[in-house]
């Protein structure tokens, strides 16, 4: 099975940072010319360590030189008790995480718990996308990551204290219905792909984030490309079906006077159908900031 995971850790929350220095001066960064402005493009990283900042240099000058910033979706609502919630209670099972999995699936789970230093029941309550998002997020976690440190948060705390304008493309809950509105089958392969992950040997999730550090989006253009297609359904509902819904949105706001910084995943600004190549066939032009 190819890695799903590997996708989603850099495009919704699930991505790490090492403790080394950036390698690029600009990873995952373009330049898109607009009528009236010129905006910038930022691939995310949603979970980072201490160590990772001060941020590559490039990083820090795109905010400098917008005054505006887009984001996936508010941060602040993510983080409420009245989110979590309701994201708790998306990924309860009914029946137990054991009555939506096969045999051998949940003797994984159960194995993968153990190791995470977890109950072996952990997930028992849990659909299948949950637990997997569980799991990974434990490892990442237990490596030190912090998603308070990620670049979608760093750029809205930055962007509240200078009194920018924030916008987002998309609701807290339609993120969240990405996952909870998977059928069970998409459910639980994104959770056997998720142990995949988790389980080859030599897997740190500090190697996920080399992609980013070292501007290979050639690589994870790769994997994208991959996910299209052997997982066609998949795909369509974690970038492709997201990627063309904020086009819209981002042409609107890219014809504007008001220089945009817009930071999403990693994910989205590479491969076939991204939110790059879809902007391009609208007529934008936009630069990689530093070469593949």
């Amino acid at each position: 099975m190819m890695p799903v995971l590997r996708l989603v850790a850099l495009m919704l929350a699930l991505c790490a940072g090492g403790a080394q220095a950036a390698a690029v001066d600009a990873p995952f960064l373009w330049k898109v010319q607009g009528p009236k402005a010129v905006h910038y493009l930022m691939g995310s990283v949603h979970l980072l360590p201490a160590s990772a900042y001060p941020l590559p240099p490039a990083l820090d000058a795109a905010y400098a030189q917008t005054r505006a910033l887009v984001l996936e979706t508010d941060p602040g609502s993510l983080e409420t008790p009245q989110m979590q919630t309701q994201m708790l209670q998306a990924g309860l099972s009914a029946g137990g995480l054991g009555k939506e999995i096969d045999a051998a699936l949940y003797a994984r789970v159960r194995e993968q718990a153990q190791k995470s230093e977890l109950p072996t029941s952990a997930c028992d309550r849990f659909k299948a996308w949950l637990c997997g998002l569980t799991l990974t997020l434990v490892e990442f976690q237990r490596s030190g990551m912090n998603p308070e440190l990620g670049l979608d948060l760093h750029f809205h705390h930055r962007a509240q204290a200078d009194g920018r304008a924030v916008s987002w493309l998309e609701t807290p809950e339609s993120q969240l219905a990405v996952f909870a509105g998977m059928t069970a089958a998409m459910s639980a392969e994104f959770l056997a792909s998720s142990l995949d992950d988790l389980s080859e040997p030599g897997w740190r999730p500090e190697s996920m984030v080399d992609m980013w550090r070292d501007n290979d989006t050639a690589k994870l253009g790769g994997l994208i490309d991959d996910t299209r297609k052997e997982f066609p359904d998949t795909y369509a509902r974690l970038l492709g079906d997201r990627n063309r819904a904020w086009v819209d949105t981002l042409v609107e706001k890219l014809n504007g006077a008001t220089p945009q910084l817009v930071v999403v995943g990693a994910g989205h600004l590479v491969g076939k159908g991204s939110v790059v190549e879809l902007l391009k066939a609208r007529g934008f032009a936009a630069e990689a900031m530093a070469a593949p």
